[in-house]
């Protein structure tokens, strides 16, 4: 069977989506969950190729191979088409995705949207309007059909975590990532550390979403 693709896009692909590609990678499998096997990709709308991780969302990650290894990769159609579900930093990446592969709308959300859309839909089965996802492709279909149920007041917060430490940094748009990068020293060290907390809070809502892995009969 094909392990389900998430991918991940930012706009260089060296600071944003390889720290939560390198997150997603970390956590998933401690699920234990359907997602537990999904391969997690990055790229970026306007990367250079081969361009290192940038050394603080490297440090951030705590994965020195991983952030040895990886090389920016520019974003096409292709790795939009093999993904079950592409996550974007923010909504001019959206777009861009959208527009590279036309149809693929359904299946691509901001980060902070689908932290919040998988809350919506976790209330939504709850109440027994919706199914349980039980993979990545069910996943992309229950937040697309919970789209225009959630607040843009502000970013949207968890009450608890299944991971550690929280931190704010305001964005331009409710469902935009703030991009540190080329930012002063402590502005973008938050930024990063905020980026790490939203892939946490990403695989919390995921993982409470699709729920434990079925027993085997």
């Amino acid at each position: 069977m094909t392990p389900p693709v998430l991918l991940v896009v930012c706009t260089a692909n060296v600071c944003r989506s390889p720290l939560v590609e390198a997150t997603l990678r970390r956590l998933l499998p401690e699920t234990n969950g359907p997602l537990s096997g999904t391969v997690v990709r990055s790229a970026g709308t306007r990367a250079v190729p081969g361009q290192p991780m940038c050394p603080v969302s490297g440090a951030e990650s705590g994965d020195q191979e991983f952030e040895a290894s990886h090389a920016a990769r520019l974003l096409d159609a292709e790795l939009i088409g093999g993904a079950d579900l592409v996550l974007t930093a923010e909504r001019e990446h959206r777009g861009a995705a959208a527009r590279l592969a036309p149809g693929s709308q359904a299946r691509v959300f901001t980060f902070l949207e689908a932290v919040a859309l998988a809350e919506v839909a976790m209330q939504r089965v709850r109440d027994g309007e919706a199914e349980r996802p039980g993979d990545l492709r069910d996943v992309a279909a229950i937040l697309h059909s919970s789209r225009g149920r959630i607040p843009l007041a502000e970013d949207p917060q968890p009450q608890r975590g299944l991971f550690r430490r929280r931190s704010r940094v305001p964005a331009v748009h409710p469902l935009d990532l703030e991009d540190g990068h080329g930012q002063p020293p402590a502005e973008h060290e938050t930024a990063v550390q905020h980026t790490h907390d939203v892939a946490e809070r990403l695989v919390t809502a995921l993982a409470a979403l699709t729920g434990p892995r079925p027993a085997e009969v």
